[in-house]
């Protein structure tokens, strides 16, 4: 006869709560891997959220960008859209505009103008500090080149910046333009080049504001 060393005893059956608080903490969403780990490439990471879309987590748990926009675009369609609202001028016709009042603008790098010349009376402001020195709401504008009744022309190296960055400045509701074929066409049209620094520029357009 087998012994026996009391009545079989039972655990009771814990809560669906009490389950809950018995398991291990857990964070959700996970923590997002930093941006090397996007399968993505980190600068198509930053173009998509510059056209609006999100970052999301992977099943994995690495960034991932979803957009409703649908397609990624290109530097060609950039420009094909921002030359689209332009009515571009020959450099002949920019210089006649530049007679009649319109300001304009070499955004061209220091070291070009200074290999092949400056445009007299042009007024040289660096791509990089364009849009605070034009944009009529910013604290940092010139008065001279951000009056929105006041025409502009852009000329570059090529006159592709100078497309792209016009179609920014008419955004501001600025009314601004740009020249085909940018400098080396309007030398190549054996328009007035300066070899001595002759635009009339603002003494801080060079300088990027601080943000």
């Amino acid at each position: 006869m087998l012994a026996t060393t009391g009545a079989p005893r039972f655990r009771k059956p814990r809560s669906p709560s009490a389950r809950r608080r018995a398991l291990p903490a857990r964070r959700w969403p996970p923590p997002p891997r930093p941006i090397w780990a996007c399968p993505l490439a980190a600068g198509e990471c930053v173009a998509m959220a510059w056209r609006g879309a999100r970052p999301a987590l992977g099943s994995s748990g690495a960034l991932v960008m979803s957009s409703s926009a649908g397609k990624l675009t290109s530097v060609e369609d950039l420009l094909r859209e921002a030359r689209a609202g332009l009515t571009r001028l020959s450099p002949a016709a920019a210089e006649e505009a530049q007679r009649r009042g319109a300001v304009l603008i070499d955004i061209r790098a220091d070291d070009h103008r200074r290999r092949d010349g400056q445009i007299p009376q042009a007024v040289h402001v660096p791509r990089n500090g364009l849009e605070w020195r034009c944009d009529p709401s910013s604290p940092h504008r010139v008065e001279a080149i951000s009056r929105r009744d006041q025409p502009l022309v852009l000329i570059c190296d090529e006159g592709y910046q100078s497309s792209l960055a016009a179609a920014t400045l008419n955004r501001f509701g600025l009314q601004c333009t740009d020249v085909v074929g940018g400098f080396q066409a309007w030398r190549a049209a054996g328009l007035p080049v300066a070899t001595s620094r002759t635009g009339a520029v603002p003494p801080d357009a060079g300088r990027t504001p601080d943000r």
